[in-house]
């Protein structure tokens, strides 16, 4: 399969992939497969949390005038706020999707030369966005529920599926394989936040969500 790697991609593998490699990796022992290390450090985040507030960094509305940085700090919030809650998967996925179209724009009007026009009504969608999520953004959740550390796992699952994707790494069918799993994942841990998740039920979330990584990333390698 071939791997060009367009300019909308070189974000992802800057934010995503370094991230799961060094900051956010596994014990590499017994931990890694029964989810024990993932769940305790968890559970150390809702404690710092509780304890000491959200940054509340990713609840500002920035707009800056630069029309390049706006485009990063809109998806950096859209990420934000789903990890710590404040959207759920659904708005989260939705609002993710429009980036994603607006994107798409704004690398094809890169190709041909950014205008003032172009800018413009760019600018305009990335408002709109904005806004949007104003209307239905919440106060991060709090209790027992959250699942701060899986949330971002999930994230950046999705990111580098999507790379994987574009680039070339993972057909089609291997990309939809992997969502599907994905989406598992989602609806298990939905149904354990109903009961309120003890430290049991989120080391099978997090030995779920390992599993998937290894399975993701032994396809993008397998070419």
């Amino acid at each position: 399969m071939k791997t060009t790697t367009t300019i909308a991609s070189l974000t992802i593998i800057a934010s995503v992939i370094l991230p799961i490699s060094t900051t956010h990796a596994e014990p590499r022992n017994g931990k890694w497969k029964n989810g024990e290390g993932g769940a305790l450090r968890e559970e150390a985040i809702l404690d710092r949390l509780d304890t000491h507030g959200p940054l509340g960094v990713w609840e500002k509305d920035r707009r800056p005038a630069d029309l390049e940085r706006y485009h990063i700090l809109t998806y950096q919030r859209i990420r934000g706020l789903l990890v710590n809650g404040s959207l759920s998967e659904q708005q989260g996925a939705d609002f993710k999707k429009t980036h994603e179209q607006i994107t798409a724009e704004l690398q094809a009007e890169r190709e041909q030369g950014l205008t003032d026009t172009s800018r413009a009504l760019i600018r305009g969608k990335l408002d709109k966005l904005n806004d949007d999520i104003n209307a239905v953004v919440k106060k991060a959740t709090e209790g027992n529920e959250r699942t701060p550390l899986l949330n971002r796992k999930e994230h950046r699952m999705e990111e580098l599926i999507a790379f994987g994707e574009r680039s070339g790494r993972l057909s089609k069918a291997e990309a939809a394989s992997l969502r599907r799993k994905l989406a598992s994942l989602q609806k298990l841990e939905e149904r354990l936040k109903d009961g309120g998740i003890s430290t049991r039920d989120r080391e099978k979330l997090q030995k779920e969500a390992n599993e998937i990584a290894m399975d993701l990333h032994r396809e993008l390698k397998d070419q």
